[in-house]
């Protein structure tokens, strides 16, 4: 059944609006001014610096939250805000465009755009690179996709029972 007009576009809009707030929460946390600095003093030993302090294996991070839980590290914020802030992606990709009904793509086209704000932070000094970071984002997008597919089949149903 085909979306009505109106419907595309406010998620088309919601897609944006949630791509805006994503960056800002995830890419550009910081003060304008910290971010100003860093854009300023840039050069390569920023990257340097990015892959000595890059977390490239897997599960030491998560590991670290889950031992030291209660010494103030942010633990909880960090493990289920890494996963949280990326399920709507995963929701409103499949949502926004039409993209074969298959998880394969829709967690393709999201753990590339994890990636790219992994390695934007690596490079640029506004973050650290963590592959921790990659996984609980994916679940996350995993989790956005699940629930896409579970409020899709409702809608079918409720549609196919010809209700108004």
């Amino acid at each position: 059944m085909q979306k009505p007009k109106f419907e595309s576009v406010f998620i088309k809009i919601l897609f944006v609006i949630y791509i805006l707030i994503l960056l800002k929460a995830v890419v550009f946390k910081m003060p304008y001014d910290h971010m100003k600095t860093l854009i300023d003093s840039w050069n390569l030993q920023v990257i340097q610096s990015g892959i000595e302090h890059a977390n490239f294996t897997p599960f030491r991070t998560m590991d670290m939250y889950i031992r030291y839980w209660n010494r103030g590290l942010h633990s909880f914020e960090n493990l289920i805000g890494n996963v949280v802030i990326f399920v709507p992606l995963g929701f409103l990709l499949p949502a926004t465009w039409k993209m074969p009904g298959n998880v394969f793509f829709c967690m393709l086209y999201g753990a590339m755009a994890v990636l790219g704000i992994e390695t934007f932070q690596l490079l640029s000094g506004f973050g650290a690179f963590d592959v921790d970071d990659i996984i609980l984002n994916c679940v996350g997008i995993f989790a956005g996709y699940v629930i896409y597919i579970v409020i899709s089949g409702m809608n079918r149903k409720y549609a196919d029972s010809g209700r108004p």
